[in-house]
């Protein structure tokens, strides 16, 4: 019984478990980039162009082959009116080599190797300046501007590939020359402050989650969820656990995940299954309760329960899918329980949770005389 107990509570706690890691991965895929932010920016120097796609990078920027590409940021009282009417560079996209250019410059013979950066207009406007000294005087010591920024590589698509594409065309690169030398990438700058936070947060949650799912799983394979059950069959004993282990199989499923026996009730509907002795019921009565939004004439779900009040003086309850499930129960317990109360009464609630001596004569009172009659 105990074993089979076991298998139906580790099936109920693989679906907890089951959303959990699916949550973990979902988050995971949603935040593919985190363990690129645990593990800090590469840098871009270091990268060949095969390896630059997808990749978390910082680079030192302070040389530029031009601008292929920018955002216009609009802005006035009237367009119409030109004089009232602006319109200003607010992020450009630059043509950098792959690798740095002193590596490039140490290696004569080396054809340069290209991918694209996105840059804001005012950080880009010193970088562009130095670099046009650069191309005239070949001195990189006018390279004496520079931008560290920290962004992913990724691929370019749309207008952002054409324009950038184009650039080359019109610079003399052939088809063949731009597929060789000029990768489809570009850097796309972000916060280094919110991408770390941004890990740290996913990072956590679905180690959290992970975790959860974890402790559920362990403690469903050692039989936490069982304790409740074997302590029952303890207190009764090695006679009583037989009795107990031939109620079980001998009972007939009342409803899914219920069996009611002559001497037990069992119910395993969820991780933790319970088994109630019947002569230590005292009262049962079905309970429901339905959430709705009134204003909308909405019903979002109804929760129905069987409520089993004991002579140890503890609430039990067995969740019920529905009003039917409710039904067989009730009506198992009143051939199997004929001397419990039957349905609810606000007086005998009362009595059960202020006067509870006074409710338990009451019961024996019915005790009695149902057994005169007999």
């Amino acid at each position: 019984m105990l074993r089979d107990l076991w298998l139906k509570s580790l099936k109920r706690a693989l679906r907890p478990v089951l959303v959990l890691i699916g949550a973990a991965a979902f988050l995971l895929v949603c935040g593919r980039d985190i363990f690129q932010y645990a593990r800090g920016p590469q840098p871009f120097e270091s990268l060949t162009m095969e390896e630059l796609n997808g990749k978390y990078v910082q680079i030192h920027m302070d040389f530029t082959f031009g601008c292929f590409a920018e955002e216009i940021t609009s802005y006035g009282i009237n367009e119409r009116i030109p004089e009232y009417y602006k319109h200003t560079s607010s992020t450009e996209y630059h043509v950098v080599p792959v690798g740095g250019l002193a590596s490039y410059m140490s290696e004569a013979d080396r054809p340069f190797q290209f991918a694209a950066i996105e840059i804001g207009a005012k950080t880009a406007a010193p970088v562009t300046e130095n670099s046009e000294k650069f191309f005239k005087e070949h001195d990189p010591a006018v390279l004496d501007e520079s931008a560290d920024l920290i962004g992913f590589i990724r691929p370019l698509k749309g207008e952002l590939l054409e324009y950038y594409k184009e650039f080359f065309l019109e610079a003399g690169y052939s088809e063949e020359e731009y597929e060789t030398y000029c990768a489809p990438y570009y850097l796309k700058i972000s916060s280094r402050t919110e991408d770390e936070l941004r890990a740290h947060l996913l990072g956590s949650i679905s180690f959290l989650l992970l975790s959860c799912a974890a402790l559920i799983l362990l403690a469903a394979l050692s039989g936490v969820f069982q304790w409740k059950a074997r302590r029952i069959l303890r207190a009764e004993g090695p006679v009583g656990r037989q009795v107990a282990e031939s109620d079980y199989n001998m009972a007939g499923e009342l409803c899914k995940g219920v069996r009611g026996g002559r001497h037990y009730l069992f119910c395993y509907r969820r991780m933790q299954p319970q088994i109630l002795k019947l002569n230590r019921i005292v009262w049962a009565y079905p309970w429901s309760v339905t959430y709705r939004n009134e204003s909308a004439d909405v019903t979002y779900k109804t929760i129905y329960k069987v409520m089993l009040y004991t002579d140890y003086r503890k609430i039990e309850m067995i969740r019920c899918k529905d009003g039917k499930m409710c039904d067989a129960i009730m009506e198992y317990l009143a051939d199997a329980v004929p001397l419990a109360m039957l349905g609810y009464r606000s007086e005998w609630k009362y009595l059960y949770q202020n006067a509870y001596e006074e409710f338990m004569q009451m019961y024996q009172e019915k005790k009695m005389t149902a057994g005169m009659r007999s």
